[in-house]
């Protein structure tokens, strides 16, 4: 197996924030593309039907997920998948 796909694997649990497992990364030490694969893990896991519930709407995951840990995903891939689903997140007013 490359070393790669490797790292990915383990890594797609880390949050860019510091907060995920199993080491507790953040952004600049997280695999790129296993920053990717949270964002696809997290939204399959709220809007697919699985065993232990039923899926929701693909705009309704999103906004979940911006809501709750926004700060876990990489920002790049999250409006992509915004995008992907032509979801506008409410402007945050500082």
């Amino acid at each position: 197996i490359p070393s790669d796909v490797i790292e990915i694997a383990l890594q797609h649990h880390e949050g860019c924030d510091g907060l995920g497992y199993p080491s507790g990364l953040k952004l600049k030490n997280i695999h790129p593309l296993a920053r990717l694969i949270c964002v696809a893990n997290e939204f399959c896991g709220l809007a697919l039907k699985n065993p232990h519930r039923d899926g929701m709407p693909p705009q309704e995951a999103i906004l979940r997920m911006n809501s709750v840990r926004a700060d876990m995903f990489d920002k790049d891939c999250f409006t992509a998948l915004c995008k992907l689903f032509h979801v506008e997140l409410p402007k945050v007013v500082t």
